[in-house]
């Protein structure tokens, strides 16, 4: 049998650069994307934590739906199910 050794320098094993500059640029964008979270959850008054609706853009990244569609029905969505569980 052929043993290939998985190859430390590619692409998928490493997608972040693990230089000062890439670094610098990971925590600013980290930065920049909780700021802009944050302003969405103050002009749409939502009652969703930051970290819910950071949660939230994860896994819907790609849908196709407006961002205030999106985290008013799960904000309704969540309402509901709180209501039922009381």
């Amino acid at each position: 049998m052929l043993y290939i050794e998985p190859r430390r320098d590619c692409a998928s094993a490493s997608p972040c650069g693990i230089s000062e500059n890439a670094v610098k640029t990971q925590i600013w964008i980290a930065v920049s994307v909780n700021v802009l979270v944050a302003i969405f959850k103050n002009r749409l008054n939502l009652s969703a934590s930051l970290y819910e609706m950071l949660q939230i853009l994860n896994l819907t990244i790609f849908e196709r739906i407006p961002l205030n569609q999106l985290l008013d029905k799960i904000t309704t969505d969540d309402t509901q199910s709180f209501a039922l569980i009381n």
